[in-house]
């Protein structure tokens, strides 16, 4: 986010993708206030095009 952009997040936020930006986008949600984050993704798990071990991380932070 830049300056220009509003500072206001919901407390629920979904994201919808299974890329790095979904990933950035559910941990900056968390950051900004967001209660709860939901990611919906329209493949398999095993489809994500994430990095090794970033979908263990965030379910260990309870940010996916």
């Amino acid at each position: 986010m830049n300056e220009y952009d509003s500072k206001y997040i919901g407390k629920r936020v979904v994201i919808i993708g299974g890329g790095y930006t979904s990933m950035d986008c559910s941990r900056t949600a968390l950051r900004l206030g967001a209660k709860s984050v939901k990611t919906f993704y329209r493949r398999d798990q095993g489809d994500l095009v994430i990095l090794p071990g970033e979908l263990d991380e965030l379910k260990k932070r309870k940010e996916i």
